[in-house]
């Protein structure tokens, strides 16, 4: 539903259901486990800010929806310093120490001890985003953050200019976006180098291992889902020019990535990437099918094992005659066989089908009865 502006100011009919995703998705900036209530370790605090934002747009009071909206980035502010020290826990404490506080030195957190990251409100807001320099964040967008702290204090106190317009709100929260994309940015060539060495680990893997470690990847890296979809969006081959070990494996690791975007996509609501189709080769469909030859048939060629016994036509699913294993398909459109056991090819002059029992053998043209007829002929 389109976002509803009144022009005249007035609110609109009590029956008129608000688009809030504007809103909602401020939170999607923040660790995955942090905003799923099931996973059990959900920040209440921040479900507590969104809900305020949310209802307070509902009723109109616009300014205190943005003032709470802020509240939401800087929790984000604070996740974010927490993220930094992670990755450059020396560096850290080399610019975090100078900093002031609130109510003096006493009264600020130890970087190294703090047991909360709201603890880290106890540094002026305009202060605390010098800490991204050890992330490269240049002065100029540390000066920017500042102004947008100083722009704040004119809506956000009720010293300020009153209650804002619907419009207003939308732009301020545009704004609040759009500097949560910033701080997002600065980890994202870390997050990019995590995400390779995990493409890298499984690279030699079946397809199961993506399911069974894509979510403890996510959680593991403190992942968001704006995280999680700059993943499924990334270059992999622009990697493959820059890497030389994923240069090496790279078409196994190009298809552990396609498995890890369709994990997100049914898992976290990912929206498709543009290019995650073109990914979806033969190679990675063999991959993704491993011991599933029924699926693979009915998902990618389009046969119903239902239709064709419903309608008695035969389901293209056969023994290997390799290792002997239901798992061979038969692909009429290419006129090949795959198994997906073993992973032998077969082509139509390879095969035959048992001139006694009608089972798919290796042809023999001077014995078109298959290895099962010719021992019961031997036993009769």
């Amino acid at each position: 539903m389109a976002l509803i502006e009144e022009l005249d100011g007035s609110f609109p009919p009590l029956n008129v259901e608000l688009d809030v995703s504007f809103l909602v998705e401020l939170l999607h900036f923040f660790p995955i486990d942090k905003i799923n209530i099931p996973a059990g370790s959900y920040d209440q605090y921040l479900y507590d800010l969104e809900k305020t934002v949310v209802d307070n747009y509902d009723a109109g009071n616009y300014q205190v929806s943005f003032f709470y909206a802020h509240l939401i980035f800087m929790s984000y502010v604070y996740y974010c310093v927490d993220r930094a020290y992670q990755i450059k826990p020396d560096r850290m404490k080399d610019i975090y120490y100078p900093l002031n506080a609130y109510n003096g030195r006493q009264d600020k957190p130890d970087i190294e001890k703090y047991s909360n990251i709201y603890d880290f409100s106890k540094i002026p807001e305009k202060e605390i985003f010098k800490v991204f320099r050890i992330m490269g964040m240049e002065d100029e967008k540390i000066k920017a953050f500042s102004k947008y702290i100083s722009d704040r204090d004119d809506y956000a106190h009720a010293t300020g200019k009153g209650n804002i317009s619907e419009e207003k709100l939308i732009e301020n929260v545009r704004t609040i976006k759009k500097n949560m994309e910033t701080l997002s940015e600065l980890f994202q060539e870390e997050i990019k180098g995590r995400y390779v060495k995990y493409l890298l680990e499984n690279a030699g893997n079946d397809y199961e291992a993506v399911p069974n470690t894509a979510f403890d990847f996510m959680l593991d890296n403190s992942l968001s889902l704006h995280d999680i979809a700059y993943l499924c969006n990334i270059g992999i081959s622009g990697i493959r020019n820059s890497n030389e070990e994923f240069k090496k494996y790279y078409r196994l690791a190009k298809r552990v990535h396609c498995a890890f975007i369709e994990y997100c996509i049914e898992n976290e609501g990912i929206e498709e990437p543009d290019k995650y189709q073109s990914l979806k080769d033969d190679f990675y469909l063999l991959y993704r099918y491993k011991d599933q030859a029924k699926d693979y048939i009915e998902d990618v060629l389009g046969i119903s094992s239902y239709r064709c016994g419903k309608e008695g036509v035969e389901f293209p699913l056969y023994e290997c005659p390799e290792c002997e294993e239901e798992q061979l398909v038969y692909d009429a459109e290419n006129g090949r066989f795959h198994c997906f056991a073993c992973d032998e090819d077969f082509t139509t002059e390879d095969l035959d089908f048992c001139e006694r029992c009608g089972s798919l053998m290796r042809r023999d043209d001077d014995w078109p009865i298959c290895k099962n007829c010719t021992d019961d002929i031997k036993r009769d």
